[in-house]
């Protein structure tokens, strides 16, 4: 098993870019739906168009929510996230995940003890693994997505694991001093690794099966309860 790199903690600059990128482009973003939604008002489309407006409103709010997880993730590296650590049924937290809309619908199948709760950061959780599912949805051809939940009593963690086979877009990565390593790359890149940052911000990690340019089973391990470093975080926001 592998484990995805996460990509924070981030140099102060780079915590700063992600703030003005993420807000800067809300503007040409709101432009492009304002377009948008003057286009469909005028109900005189073809067919053709209409399905190409639709491509683009969807590829809009694919770029919205992506631009919201970034500016999480700053403000959580940042410090000025409020952190919202509480008791969560896994199974009715994951049910409640199949109204999330994908750029590409999938069925989820839990399979999860009905009575297994962790404490863990609402908000970072659902960003994890909404992440996760975008990333499905966008680099695998499932129509349906089992995820299976189990408990390890050491460490004392909760695993959910998403089995599906995603394609990866490879590329190289350069390090100072050191070969070149391949990445995971594009949008399935990008998704991956900002799930790993907000894991790995609630106490997590995410791991997975690699063969050449696919990964599978993925999953996502949690602890049962956060570590003492995420209680004072959160008393303190």
């Amino acid at each position: 098993m592998s484990t995805i790199p996460p990509s924070s903690s981030l140099p102060v600059h780079t915590t700063k870019m992600l703030f003005l990128v993420s807000h800067g482009l809300q503007s040409p973003l709101s432009a492009i739906r304002w377009g948008c939604g003057r286009l469909q008002r005028t109900g005189t489309l073809s067919p053709d168009q209409k399905e190409l407006l639709d491509s683009i409103q969807a590829e809009g709010r694919l770029l919205s929510r992506m631009l919201n997880w970034l500016l999480l993730l700053a403000k959580t590296d940042d410090g000025a996230h409020t952190a919202d650590v509480q008791k969560i049924f896994v199974h009715d937290f994951l049910t409640a995940c199949m109204e999330e809309k994908l750029p590409r619908p999938l069925t989820l199948e839990v399979t999860c003890p009905k009575n297994l709760t962790i404490q863990a950061d609402r908000t970072l959780l659902e960003a994890t693994v909404h992440a996760l599912l975008f990333a499905v949805s966008v680099s695998s051809d499932v129509k349906t997505l089992p995820i299976t939940v189990e408990s390890a009593s050491s460490p004392d963690s909760c695993m959910i694991t998403f089995d599906a086979t995603l394609s990866l877009t490879l590329m190289e990565e350069e390090q100072a001093g050191k070969p070149n390593r391949r990445i995971a790359g594009g949008m399935s890149g990008f998704l991956l690794a900002i799930a790993s940052s907000f894991s790995q911000a609630i106490g997590g990690s995410i791991d997975h099966e690699t063969a050449e340019d696919t990964i599978r089973h993925l999953t996502l391990r949690l602890p049962i309860h956060p570590s003492p470093s995420v209680i004072i975080d959160a008393k303190k926001s």
